[in-house]
């Protein structure tokens, strides 16, 4: 006890100490904080030695002790240390406006803690505006407005927005007036500060720009701001017109220019013109400082006096600013008018006035008679209405016998005036006229109704003349007048009416001196015919057969109609039974017509037609009858036989007519009555309209159509025709026959209709003549003879009888025969390395069916590393595949393949080893050679168990050096059939096939073979090639083939136009040739030779004249007129050079190359010469030659004569012209001396491509024209028998005297054979080939 009293102090000091250390204090207290709304802030609060629970509250508001407080989405507590409890406020509103107080309760003696702080919610204000101007809007001010204020307001900002004014960007400091306004349960505020703007605003704020700008604490120093633009109006100055001066007078017609202007003024004035306060223009403009208004008119009589005003006005004018002027117009009077009476009696006295138009100023009036002045007479003047004024001046005189037709004048003037003007006016005593007389109507005279009849009413003297009147009984009719001299006629024109009949017309003739008119009076008598009829039937509605009455009444005509009756054109006679008067003097007519309708008279019309005989007019109306009867078909529109094919729809009118309406229709079907729609699927029935709707077969049939109604009942009968496509029902199949036996095959259709031949067999790629068809009725047999393994397949049977769709269906032949296994090198064998997969193909054919068998030799297949599938390759083809599965030693060996049927069995061995080189490939063959391509095949030999590879090895023969190409595989399959490109023709190759795989290439050398290129290039040579991706495209093949037909096309067209033309021009007697005759001429005849051919020193060869045959048609035409044709022959002195046909300047020909005109006129110039050449009519018969006897034969040494000799030896007196040969003789007269024409150049002639001259050299015969020719028509032989061509042949003949090594011969060609021997060929060089004309 003693020892542990020191304790007890010891742990009391221990307490106090900690009471003193454990105080909860804070360390930080929140500050009064200000924020923008929007932002977030934090509100710190730390304590130290906190015991007590720590919680904010807000403006009394306990927010809780949890760090997220619940309900506050906004407010959290942070503690980014156990001291501290941070207020976070993200996203601020003016609901955070509030006071804020940090609390830590008390504990453990601790006591509570508060701390507060107050949160400000910044708002940033809204855009200032001044109230009632839109932001850059312009504010208008008038020059007399005493003050004017602007109010900036800038809404919605805590604290309230500070304003300030600039006027052009200076501050504003006086007469401003600032103050702010809370806005109700808001913390929020509105400030607005006033500007006055004090007078003499012209000067001072006349486009001056007042900005209003607003800022607060939210927005940091940031200014808001809104201008506007002073616009101060004032009025413009008075306007100025101008183009008039006061006093100033104008002439009427005068074009007057006013101008109005209006200067200064904001905004400018509008100026407009008012005539007598009458707006009359507005059209003004405006620039820089003014406004103007042109007014440009025509000054008229109304403008004298009158007043132009113009005014001006803007938005600061209270009244318009006005300038007028009156204009003074000076105008004489237009025209003056004399009025008053003309006429009167002796001692009458008579009163003129003379009136003037307007004038200004008044014009002065003096009255003439008998071309003195009247002294004394008096003017009174007034103003008019349309301006100016008018005078009058009135006159009396008294009449006298003596003063018959005396002339008064009055003319007017004024200072306008340059003329006076006048008006006359003639003063006569009066007498009664002659009496009036009528003609153009006699009495006794009629007139047709509808004609136009004229009357003349005459009277003869009378001063005034006389008026004319016309009077129907008492009412006055419109009339033409007429004067000539002393005499008046009026024409009355009248379109005579029934009316008209018996009317009496009166004239009247009378004047100022007859107290009573004279008259005349004419009755007229008018024909005309009926204006109707009235037609009546009895009964209305008559029956079938019973007897009907149809009455037909006229109305009035004059003289009475004749009444006939029409029906379908046809005229009835009727009876007429009464005539009786009627209006406008006429007659009625009644006539009946007594019928018995039948039906075909309902709805008939039944014409009456009333006709006034003498004047032929006639009236029409018609009656339609309405006649009850029984059911009637037309049987014209009804078809008896409907014939529809099945499936498809068609509408059938089979209508009934009655009256009444029929009230039922039956159908009835082979008898038996059927509900349509309903028994019938295909029938819809419709008030006679028979739809039918995708009929069947099985619609087909006899049916009958009843109609009834009141009247009784009828049938129409017809039949149903459904035609259908054939459709085959049967067929033989399969059929399995032996080999040399026979197959018979049956297919039965059904079909509407049945045709002949419906049914036929077929099959691709199979001699059907080794068969036989027969049809009958709907049976198609197929026996099929001399049967063998290859003709097991499908046949098809084809049953179309041209409705729808052909019906086909197969059947399959099967020839029996034993099994026969594929035993090719590729198949014998089959390798694989140690655990890989190998396959043995076993591939057969037979028939029946092919089933196989495997077995391995000295071991068995039980293992699971064997999978065998077996299947049909086509029909008669199988196939069976072993496949062996990760392959060891135990499975190599010899495997035995057995393929059998019920026909037998066979057999084949396949070995099975370690992969190998390949072996050799066999069967290497040659396909097809061209001059330049050569295609082989082979068969490969087994691969080794790997993929192999060829090569195709060549190269000339008896060259060294081989080329070798490998073969890409195509669509990853290795082909066997190659096309060798670019070689040499008529040239023999060495060709080889290599082959590898991965092992290398195989053992032994490979079969070479040799082949040799064609010697030929032309088009129509043969190959068989494989297209590969470099062969010619195909559109180019295309292109040329067309282009080809087209050129062929266009030649034979050609040919054709010349010779139908030279063949209708010979028969005609024509005077002019073809071009092929103009061509012909050029060539040579058929003796030897025509002029000396042995070749010179100038061996040149020339280009030919280069033009078409168009051409030298025109160039012919005027030789052709002037009827001459001449033949061009070379002189004598170029007897030595080979004659080559070319353009004018040759030098073989010279440019002195001319034509015998006559058998005197010299070819050349030199005289000398012609003696030797005579000119030869080539239209000459065979015994009218005139060349000279002493004609040259080339073929001899010499100038001495020589006699020509036919074909057969026998002397000719002269040679043959190319007419001679042609295939009809000419008729033209031989008379052809004494034309005097220059001759035409030479035609043109086609020669080879090389150069002709040396060709002559071998042979002294010139070259054909272009075209061909039978061996009879060549010239004689120069060394044997044989023709001598020079031309190449017809495209696959042989004859003529060389063969083109270039052309290989077709070997089943059966035209003319070779003539000639290969030496006789060789007088003619290879290449010098010549086609037809075109």
């Amino acid at each position: 006890m003693i020892g542990l009293t020191w304790l007890a102090p010891l742990i009391f000091l221990t307490g106090s100490i900690r009471e003193v250390v454990a105080v909860q204090s804070f360390l930080e207290t929140p500050a009064d904080t200000r924020v923008v709304k929007g932002r977030s802030t934090m509100l710190n609060c730390s304590v130290a030695d906190r015991v007590g629970r720590v919680q904010w509250a807000m403006d009394d508001i306990l927010l809780g002790f949890d760090l997220s407080i619940p309900g506050y989405p906004r407010y959290s507590i942070v503690q980014t240390s156990p001291e501290r409890y941070n207020l976070y406020i993200v996203n601020t509103t003016l609901w955070d406006d509030a006071t804020f107080e940090c609390q830590v309760l008390p504990s453990q003696g601790n006591p509570a803690l508060q701390a507060s702080a107050h949160l400000t919610i910044l708002v940033p204000p809204e855009m200032p505006q001044i109230i009632g101007h839109p932001n850059g809007s312009m504010i208008n001010i008038r020059h007399t407005d005493p003050i004017v204020q602007l109010t900036c307001e800038v809404r919605n900002a805590r604290p309230a927005a500070s304003i300030t004014w600039y006027k052009n960007g200076v501050v504003v400091t006086e007469n401003v007036d600032y103050n702010v306004e809370q806005i109700p349960d808001d913390k929020r505020e509105n400030a607005h500060n006033t500007l006055t703007l004090t007078p003499d605003f012209r000067v001072k704020e006349h486009g001056a720009v007042y900005t209003c700008k607003g800022t607060n604490e939210a927005i940091r120093g940031q200014f808001l701001e809104t201008s506007v633009t002073v616009n101060v109006q004032f009025p413009p100055s008075i306007p100025e017109i101008t183009g008039y001066r006061r006093g100033q007078t104008v002439q009427r017609g005068d074009t007057l220019n006013l101008e109005c202007v209006s200067r200064g003024g904001n905004p400018l004035a509008q100026v407009v013109w008012f005539k007598n306060d009458v707006k009359i223009d507005f059209s003004y403009s405006s620039s820089n400082d003014r406004s103007t208004n042109e007014l440009s008119f025509t000054v008229g009589a109304s403008d004298n006096n009158a007043v132009y005003r113009c005014e001006a006005t803007n938005a600061a004018t209270e009244y318009p600013l006005t300038a007028q002027v009156q204009i003074v117009v000076y105008f004489p009077p237009q025209k003056v008018t004399i009025s008053g009476n003309r006429l009167a009696t002796a001692g009458e006295e008579v009163e003129l006035t003379c009136e003037t138009a307007n004038s200004n100023p008044a014009s002065a009036v003096t009255w003439l008679v008998r071309g003195r002045q009247i002294a004394g007479t008096q003017n009174h003047v007034e103003e008019s209405e349309d301006g100016g004024y008018i005078t009058r001046s009135i006159i009396r005189v008294t009449l006298t016998d003596r003063e018959d037709q005396i002339v008064y004048t009055c003319q007017a003037m004024n200072d306008g005036s340059s003329q006076p003007v006048t008006d006359t006016v003639t003063l006569s005593v009066l007498y009664p006229p002659g009496a009036p007389v009528i003609s153009g109507y006699e009495e006794g005279d009629f007139v047709k109704a509808g004609d136009v009849k004229r009357l003349t009413c005459s009277s003869a003297g009378g001063n005034p003349m006389a008026t004319i009147k016309w009077f129907k009984g008492n009412e006055l009719l419109d009339s033409t007048e007429k004067t000539r001299g002393s005499i008046v006629s009026s024409e009355l024109t009248l379109v005579a009416a029934p009316g008209d009949n018996n009317a009496i017309y009166k004239c009247t003739a009378s004047n100022e001196a007859t107290p009573t008119p004279l008259q005349v009076l004419k009755k007229l008598i008018v024909y005309f015919a009926p204006a109707q009829v009235t037609l009546t039937a009895d009964p209305s509605e008559p029956k079938a057969g019973q007897r009907l009455r149809l009455t037909c009444l006229s109305a009035s005509s004059n003289p009475p109609a004749a009444i006939m009756w029409v029906r379908d054109n046809v005229l009835r006679q009727g009876v007429t039974i009464n005539k009786s008067p009627s209006s406008n003097g006429g007659m009625t007519t009644t006539n009946v017509l007594d019928i018995t309708p039948t039906a075909a008279d309902h709805r008939a019309e039944y014409h009456c037609q009333a006709t006034n005989l003498v004047i032929g007019d006639k009236v029409n109306d018609a009656i339609t009858l309405s006649v009850l009867f029984a059911p009637v078909f037309d049987l014209s529109m009804s078809p008896a036989t409907i014939e529809i094919t099945e499936g498809d729809s068609r509408s059938v009118n089979l209508t009934a007519t009655a009256n009444p309406p029929i009230l039922s229709y039956k159908f009835y079907r082979d008898g038996i009555k059927v509900i349509v729609p309903g028994d019938v699927n295909s029938f819809t029935f419709d008030n006679g309209a028979l739809q039918i709707t995708n009929v069947e077969r099985g619609d087909m049939g006899q049916y009958s159509l009843e109609a009834r109604n009141a009247e009784g009942a009828s049938n129409f009968n017809f039949t149903l025709n459904v035609l259908y496509a054939a459709s085959i029902t049967t067929i033989t199949s399969p059929v399995e026959e032996e080999i040399g036996g026979a197959a018979f095959f049956e297919c039965i259709a059904d079909a509407n209709p049945i045709t002949n031949n419906m049914i036929t067999w077929s099959r691709s790629d199979f001699d059907m003549s080794k068969t036989k068809q027969a049809f009958e009725n709907n049976k198609g047999h197929l026996t099929v003879y001399e049967l063998e393994k290859t003709d097991t397949g499908t046949f098809t049977c084809t049953a179309d009888n041209q409705i729808g769709q052909p019906s086909v269906m197969e059947a399959i032949l099967v020839v029996k025969f034993q099994p026969i296994i594929d035993d090719s090198a590729q198949y014998s064998k089959a390798a694989g390395d140690h655990g890989s997969t190998v396959q043995l193909i076993c591939l057969a054919e037979g028939a029946p069916e092919v089933t196989f068998n495997w077995v391995k030799r000295d071991g068995d297949m039980s293992s699971g590393k064997y999978h065998i599938e077996s299947d049909k390759v086509d029909t008669i083809k199988y196939r069976s595949v072993v496949t062996i599965s990760d392959i060891s030693e135990m499975e190599y060996g010899t495997y035995v393949c057995s393929a059998t049927n019920e026909k037998g069995q066979d057999t084949f061995d396949i070995s099975v080893d370690g992969t190998s080189r390949p072996d050799q490939p066999g069967d290497l063959t040659f396909i097809n050679a061209t001059h330049d391509m050569l295609t082989i095949s082979w068969n490969p030999g087994f691969n080794g168990g790997l993929p192999q590879r060829f090569k195709v090895r060549y190269k000339e023969k008896n060259r060294p050096g081989y080329t070798h190409i490998d073969i890409t595989p195509i669509d990853n399959r290795v082909t066997t059939v190659f096309v060798i490109k670019g070689l040499r023709r008529d040239t023999s190759y060495l060709v080889a096939v290599l082959t590898s795989n991965d092992l290398g290439p195989a053992e032994g050398s490979p079969p070479e073979i040799e082949v040799k290129t064609s010697a030929s290039a032309l088009s129509g040579e043969a190959a068989s090639t494989i297209q590969t991706s470099d062969d010619t495209p195909v559109i180019i093949i295309l292109v040329v083939c067309v282009v080809g037909i087209f050129l062929l096309a266009l030649n034979i067209g050609l040919i054709l136009f010349f010779v139908r033309r030279r063949k209708k021009r010979l028969e005609n007697n024509s005077d002019t040739t073809s071009h092929t005759n103009t061509i012909e001429l050029y060539g040579p005849t058929k003796e030897t030779a025509l002029y000396p051919m042995t070749p010179s020193d100038d061996s040149r060869s020339y280009g030919t004249y280069e033009k078409n045959m168009d051409d030298f048609s025109d160039d012919y035409k005027n030789f052709e007129d002037e009827d001459i044709k001449r033949v061009f022959l070379p002189p004598p002195g170029y007897s030595s050079r080979s004659y080559t046909p070319n353009k004018m300047d040759s030098p073989n020909l010279g440019n002195t190359h001319k034509s015998f005109l006559t058998d005197t006129r010299p070819y050349l110039d030199d005289e000398r010469q012609a003696a030797q050449w005579q000119y030869e009519d080539p239209y000459r018969s065979r015994s009218k030659g005139t060349f000279d006897s002493e004609y040259m034969n080339p073929l001899q040494n010499g100038n001495s004569p020589t006699h020509f000799h036919d074909y057969n030896g026998r002397p000719e007196t002269r040679p043959k012209s190319v007419t001679d040969f042609s295939d009809q003789r000419s008729s033209r007269s031989s008379s052809r001396n004494g034309l005097g024409t220059t001759p035409p150049p030479p035609p043109p002639v086609r020669s080879s491509s090389k150069g002709v001259a040396n060709n002559y050299g071998h042979s002294p015969i010139p070259p054909l024209p272009a075209r061909n020719y039978d061996v009879d028509d060549l010239p004689p032989p120069l060394y044997d028998d044989t023709p001598q061509p020079r031309y190449a042949p017809a495209p696959g003949s042989t004859g003529g005297r060389y063969v083109n090594p270039n052309v290989i011969s077709n070997p089943t060609y059966e035209g003319p054979s070779e003539g000639g021997s290969m030496a006789q060929r060789n007088h003619i060089p290879v290449d010098d080939m010549r086609g037809d004309l075109v």
